[in-house]
């Protein structure tokens, strides 16, 4: 992950760079000693080069905590 940040609309912006044709997994927890991540989304780096990819989620003012990971898939 090259960054993660939230603007001022109360968005969660998460970057990485994408290997040319390859799959990711965006899976979250609410709480850190959840023992099981959940599938938020995918994205496709579908360009034959490594371009960044750009995950943005609107928070929920009613969750105290939500935590992030990538994972990359094939």
């Amino acid at each position: 992950i090259a960054s993660v940040s939230i603007d001022t609309e109360n968005k969660i912006s998460i970057k990485w760079m994408g290997l040319p044709s390859s799959l990711y997994h965006i899976e979250y927890k609410d709480k850190v000693d959840d023992t099981e991540w959940k599938l938020l989304t995918e994205h496709f780096n579908d360009e034959y080069i490594v371009r960044e990819i750009n995950h943005k989620e609107v928070l929920s003012n009613k969750r105290e905590s939500r935590f992030y990971r990538v994972l990359y898939i094939e």
